[in-house]
Order: structure tokens, then sequence, then C-alpha cells
């Protein structure tokens, strides 16, 4: 029997929101797969080892969903139903492709019991998603296949959108992708966070990545859980890599910038420029966060910069208040209890 049906419990009256109309399910269904898709597959490729089959089982994973949640209900954890079905397709996939047995059983092994719910992420700092990013951050790769590789696996965005970014054909993209996931079986590129030189060599890369992951969900039109993740991964890449001023200076740019978003818009959605914002709405738990990030930074790097500009801004009672000498170096003490009034 196919394990695609949706994880047991979770019908209509059993830990889900019973019917949901056409749009609004599809619209649950596009809300949980960005907060969802790049966890599913990562986890996935962890799994299986191989990068189409988790792509293909996550993508099923949300065509299954569009036609359940319409009659069965959203349910209560969409992130978790979305990641048990693409795990069950992961098993049939496993199974019927004969794949050896210590995967398959690595896989059985993970599958909830009935009717319990989703396990929450462990407390292990190296979670999929960063063994994720320095795997397509690999320099055996080519730049422009790792920024592809890390948009479409990690960010998921559409081949198309990322063809359109990068200026080439959708085909071309298409090709590209392929090869550079080809690359990295062929090459036995390993799936992990790699530790002693190689963990320096390869950060600057890394760092990169995530700050096109919290651009993409900053900017105007993007998506938000966006920004999210990647404040998530550079406080996980800064617990793994506390020595590092550059890691701290990225996380700092990133509490401080976003500690702005619920001030960013008004009533009606549209954006407000810094002067008409009200600070009070500003998040002062992330400002204050992010300047002790910042005040372990004792460089000059390009993010460290950026992080001072913004605390200048997080730190000040008005524009006309901003006092940006203080934004000069990096022997600047900032307040611990976030921005004057």
């Amino acid at each position: 029997m196919a394990r695609t049906e949706a994880p047991a419990g979770a019908h209509a009256g059993a830990g889900r929101v019973a019917g949901a109309e056409p749009a609004t399910a599809a619209q649950a269904v596009a809300a949980a797969g960005v907060e969802a898709y790049p966890r599913i597959v990562a986890t996935l490729i962890r799994l299986t080892g191989d990068w189409a089959v988790a792509e293909d089982c996550a993508q099923e994973s949300l065509t299954v969903a569009l036609e359940r949640w319409p009659t069965d209900g959203v349910p209560t954890n969409p992130g978790g139903w979305l990641m048990t079905v693409a795990r069950n397709r992961a098993i049939d996939v496993l199974r019927r492709a004969t794949v050896e047995r210590r995967k398959l059983h690595d896989l059985a092994l993970l599958t909830p019991a009935d009717a319990q719910p989703e396990p929450e992420v462990g407390p292990d700092v190296v979670d999929d998603r960063l063994r994720l990013i320095f795997t397509c951050c690999h320099p055996a790769l080519a730049i422009e296949a790792r920024v592809a590789l890390t948009l479409r696996t990690v960010c998921g965005v559409p081949t198309a959108d990322i063809a359109r970014l990068l200026l080439v054909s959708e085909s071309t993209m298409t090709r590209r992708l392929t090869r550079a996931r080809t690359r990295i079986a062929q090459a036995g590129i390993p799936y992990r966070v790699p530790s002693g030189p190689a963990l320096a060599e390869r950060l600057p890369g890394v760092l990169a990545v995530l700050y096109l992951l919290f651009t993409r969900g900053y900017v105007a039109d993007g998506e938000p859980a966006f920004a999210d993740e990647a404040v998530r991964l550079a406080r996980l890449l800064d617990e793994l890599m506390p020595e590092q001023s550059e890691v701290a200076a990225l996380l700092a740019l990133f509490l401080l910038q976003h500690s702005r978003a619920d001030a960013r818009r008004d009533a009606a959605g549209n954006l407000l420029s810094l002067q008409r914002q009200d600070r009070a709405r500003w998040d002062r738990a992330a400002i204050v966060e992010g300047l002790a990030a910042l005040d372990r930074v004792r460089h000059d790097g390009p993010y460290a910069w950026q992080a001072r500009i913004a605390a200048c801004h997080a730190t000040a009672a008005s524009v006309e208040a901003t006092d940006w000498r203080r934004s000069r170096g990096p022997t600047t003490r900032w307040p611990t209890s976030g921005p004057r009034r």
C-alpha cells in the first residue's frame, strides 16, 4: 500500500481544522510550503542521499496537501503533516528502487507512531539545513552553481525565478542544477558541516548565502519566513563558531534589521520610511540580542559595518538623534537596554 496517505490521526476532527474552502486550503499549503519545504528537502537528502528523490517527495507532499486539505481540513501542524507524507513517499521510492536496507531502516526508524505529534527540532546545533547550506556552498562547485543550488534547495525558489534572477533561460538553469547535483554525487561531497581549516575556508560562501536568504525575506515583496529562517540559521552558525567575529556581525545585522519588521508597514500594508515608523513597535528583545552580538565583533568586515549602522538606528530615539559617530569602529560599546527613548 502506498505510504503517501495523510498521517494517522490527522483527519478532520483529529488534530486538524475541519473542512477548509479550496482557496483557504491552497493558501495554507503555500504558507506551509514556504516554511517546511527547505526542512523537508534537507532532511530527506540526509536520509536518502538523493537530491532528486528529496525534492520530488517534498513537492509531492504539497500536491497531496492540495488534494486533501480542502476536504479533510488543514492540519494543526501543517509542516509536520507535509514532512510525514514526504517521508512516507521516500520510503516507497526506496523500496521500489531496492535501495540498500540500511537507508530504508534509518527512514523507518524516523517514522512517527500513530497519533504522535511531529517531533520538535532537537538541541543539536548542526541541523539538516545547516548541513545542506555547507554542501551547496562546497568549493568544488562553480559560484553560479552554488548560488542557484542554494536558492532552489535551501530557499525553495522556483527554477524559473532563479533563471530570471541569473539572466539565463529556465532550461539552462535546470541543466545547471542537474549538473551541480551530479557533481556532488560523483565527487562524494559529504553532507556535513566541515571542521578545522575547511570550515574557515567555506565560511564566507555560507555567510553570503545566509545574507541572500535574509534579503529575500526582507525586501518589500519578499517572504518573511525566509528572513526568519536566516536569523535562525545565523544563530546556529554563531553557536557553532562563537570565535568567528564575522558570524557574530552577520547575526547582529539580521537581528537589528529584523527588529523593525512589525513597524515597517501601516495598517493598509504600505511600506513606511524609517522616519514614519513607530519605534515603540520595534522588537526590543531582538535589538538587545543584536547589540550583544555586535559587542563581540572586533574587526571591520562588510557585515560588521552594516551591523554598526543598523545599531545606530536601533539605539536612537529618533532619526534626528542618530549618532553616526558610533559606527566608526569596533571599540564602540553599545547600550544593553536597546533603543533610547
